[in-house]
């Protein structure tokens, strides 16, 4: 076999690489020198090239600016499926449009409120007033200001052109999947890569085939053939049920305590800090009576996942309120950091079963602690 050629490939190989990493704004400095001087060997080379495209991803991703990004583009993305969900529920005759207007309007309040938060304007206030050059007393007397309707609108037209969008966002899953595609491909040529070094300088003869012998396993037909006799099919006996599911739920609230301020010795009034702390909104919910005709174990848990699955989907929109009253109200960035996962949860759920609809409808309503209207 000539080896000229495989040189040549490796040659061109590590000279596009080089070139790729010269050119590209994805390393700095120091990385770029270092992955050049590897050039003496190609296949550390590339693996360093992989190490350094992983490592500086996962520092921008944890840096504060993209999780503010990721942060303030969910919780925007969060009110516009409210309006959304608004609108279907609309359509579909479920709120009338007087409702649906004034939910509209304080989903409008919401998302004006959040845009004020993370404007230019806003932060700057909140660096004088973490830098003491601005009293509280100032800063909410600033912050009164921009919410001034003329004020509000000219922040609206500055925030709307956001630098991390809609696309930016909807696409980073699949970003995320080519570059792993990447990954695996500049992998796979240096692994090549090295094997061909290894068969260039290691390879001086051939390696002869040696045959495998395999005999087929033989399989015992009488042990399958007695396996099927004398067997007589029975077919299962189906219970019929009338079942109810209840389920005990905690939702997230924010409650946020404002202590009084004081004077000091100097004669100025100070406040302190709010304090932020969530407590849970328990409630209790039934769902209606369904028929069962073949009630069995597996019946029992299908039931049980259904109706989960039911109150999950009416809980996210508990959820979505508490994010956004979280964003608006929280002003404290590691506790509303500390509350951002918290969400709704099902603590615990029963299925009563009865023989007939009758006694389920009577147990129901003699249990009415247990089934709030």
């Amino acid at each position: 076999m000539d080896s000229n050629p495989l040189v040549a490939i490796i040659v061109g190989l590590v000279t596009a690489s080089s070139i790729y990493v010269w050119k590209s704004d994805e390393f700095n400095k120091t990385q770029k020198t270092f992955i050049l001087f590897c050039i003496i060997f190609p296949p550390l080379q590339w693996i360093m090239i992989l190490l350094a495209k992983y490592y500086n991803n996962l520092a921008y991703k944890k840096s504060k600016e993209f999780k503010k990004e990721v942060l303030h583009y969910t919780e925007e993305k969060k009110i516009d499926n409210s309006k959304t969900t608004l609108q279907e529920l609309k359509d579909s005759g479920i709120i009338t449009e007087e409702e649906y207007k004034t939910k509209i309007e304080k989903i409008d309040i919401q998302k004006t409120e959040l845009a004020i938060l993370n404007s230019k304007e806003y932060i700057q206030l909140k660096s004088l007033l973490d830098s003491n050059i601005l009293t509280k007393e100032e800063f909410k007397s600033k912050v009164e200001i921009l919410r001034h309707s003329n004020i509000k609108s000219e922040i609206l037209e500055k925030v709307s052109p956001q630098k991390f969008n809609s696309v930016e966002f909807d696409s980073l899953e699949s970003e995320n999947k080519s570059s792993t595609t990447k990954t695996y491909f500049l992998s796979f040529l240096a692994l090549i890569a090295l094997y061909l070094l290894i068969y260039l300088f290691f390879n001086n003869g051939n390696i002869g085939n040696e045959n495998i012998d395999k005999k087929p396993t033989s399989v015992d037909s009488t042990y399958i053939n007695n396996s099927y006799q004398n067997t007589t099919y029975i077919e299962p006996l189906k219970i019929k049920k009338f079942v109810y599911v209840v389920m005990k739920i905690e939702k997230p609230n924010l409650d946020v305590y404002e202590p009084k301020g004081f004077i000091n010795s100097v004669g100025f009034y100070e406040t302190f800090d709010p304090i932020y702390s969530i407590n849970y909104e328990k409630e209790t919910y039934s769902t209606d009576i369904i028929e069962v005709n073949d009630y069995n174990i597996n019946e029992k848990y299908k039931v049980l996942d259904d109706a989960k699955n039911r109150m999950h989907s009416q809980l996210k929109f508990a959820d979505d309120a508490f994010s956004t009253n979280l964003w608006v109200k929280c002003k404290d960035d590691s506790k509303r950091e500390e509350f951002e996962g918290i969400r709704s949860k099902i603590t615990d759920s029963q299925i009563f079963e009865f023989e007939s609809y009758s006694e389920a409808s009577i147990h129901k309503q003699d249990n009415l602690d247990i089934n709030p209207k």
